[in-house]
């Protein structure tokens, strides 16, 4: 969000009905705006300027532009109240109830050469709270991924990008192993997952191995790790695993075997890593479609070849973005998770142990019944749940 002047957006521009429950709308943002008694002269704004764009699943959607900008004493003034809102650092987060919800709020800072853009993350934490379900999986992939949520101890992998679903599915781990009444902690787990009753754990550059061994000494049932940064900290990952804990790392990869090479070439040891390995999931969110406007599909042909599809395999239920109301004129209401589960049985186990390569380990698990993320996508494009545009901006 950018911008120097909320008053006059306020008065003038408010029409937003669209209140999904899991985004908010400008109404929501511009109340809590409006809260910081930011005193704009009126004939100021009625000239001037601003901008508030909303970002949800990584696309952008602006809502209201104004042309020009304010005097740079006014930026300044909502500037510096937002910075005291949030309190120091260039990064800090602040609370607000707004319509009865208690809202998260992560307030960062950039200097422009045109004055300084404010970005707000924003988390209402009922709705993680919610868990898995909020991830529109089906219910296999439900039941798939909750039965390695309930291990008492061992390791997944999470394979997903920072922009692609990890936030939002740190937040639905989290929500969902909070609702097993276990002991949960966090290290960098953004303000997605922040969920009253996790422990968010502080760490420094360099020492995030340190960081995930005394959280597991601390007597931490799951311990959500939003990334493996270097090569010491995996083997702490496996070693807090190995030691009743469960833990759920990230890792910044394309697919499970992009994921597991990466934890190999950390100098990981095939013993420890086969006995507390229990799945790498690769996980992507699309924006799932709106069920009041959406409309049939044509094939996009271009998009379909390279997915690898071809247009004879598109589901006459495929379908595309409309507009209307209810999804804020945006086509998309939520997101669904493409999800692929490389789970670790016996088999793989030993290949993991006699040092087998990545390729071999995924040949054994599509054998053994895991999914491709292109499979996936292509079941819930069928579906009519999201979009062929939303399916190749995703996937890697």
């Amino acid at each position: 969000m950018k911008g120097d002047a909320f008053e006059y957006f306020l008065k003038n521009s408010v029409s937003v009905v669209n209140d999904s429950g899991e985004y908010f709308t400008p109404r929501h943002v511009v109340k809590l705006l409006v809260d910081m008694e930011v005193v704009v002269p009126g004939d100021w704004l009625a000239s001037k300027g601003l901008t508030i764009i909303r970002k949800i699943s990584s696309v952008l959607h602006e809502k209201m532009k104004f042309s020009a900008r304010l005097p740079g004493e006014i930026a300044g003034k909502l500037t510096s109240q937002f910075k005291s809102m949030a309190g120091p650092g260039a990064a800090a987060t602040f609370v607000r109830t707004i319509d009865g919800r208690t809202i998260r709020f992560c307030l960062n800072c950039l200097p422009t050469v045109s004055g300084e853009k404010i970005a707000l993350g924003i988390c209402d934490p009922q709705v993680a709270i919610s868990g898995l379900s909020r991830l529109n999986l089906t219910r296999d992939e439900e039941k798939r991924l909750r039965r390695l949520l309930g291990q008492s101890c061992g390791l997944v992998v999470l394979a997903a990008e920072p922009r692609f679903g990890r936030d939002e599915a740190f937040g639905a781990m989290a929500g969902e192993l909070m609702g097993s009444g276990r002991n949960v902690a966090s290290i960098g787990v953004s303000l997605e997952a922040s969920i009253e009753g996790v422990t968010h754990c502080l760490t420094e550059a360099g020492r995030t191995h340190q960081t995930i061994r005394a959280a597991a000494a601390a007597d931490t049932d799951a311990l959500l790790i939003d990334e493996l940064p270097d090569a010491a900290s995996v083997p702490a990952a496996i070693e807090a695993a190995g030691q009743g804990c469960l833990v759920v790392a990230g890792i910044p990869a394309k697919n499970a075997r992009a994921a597991l090479a990466r934890v190999l070439a950390a100098g990981a040891e095939p013993w420890p890593l086969a006995s507390s390995l229990l799945a790498v999931v690769a996980l992507r969110t699309a924006r799932r479609l709106c069920d009041d406007c959406k409309t049939p599909a044509e094939p996009v042909r271009p998009l379909l070849a390279e997915l690898g599809v071809s247009a004879e395999q598109l589901s006459p239920s495929a379908c595309s973005a409309g507009r209307c109301e209810k999804c804020g004129r945006t086509g998309y209401v939520g997101v669904t998770g493409l999800l692929s589960v490389l789970e670790v049985d016996e088999a793989i186990a030993e290949l993991i142990r006699r040092r087998a390569d990545v390729r071999s380990i995924e040949e054994a698990a599509v054998k053994a019944g895991m999914k491709p993320l292109a499979q996936a996508a292509i079941e819930k494009l069928n579906a009519g749940l999201t979009t062929q545009e939303e399916i190749w901006r995703v996937l890697p």
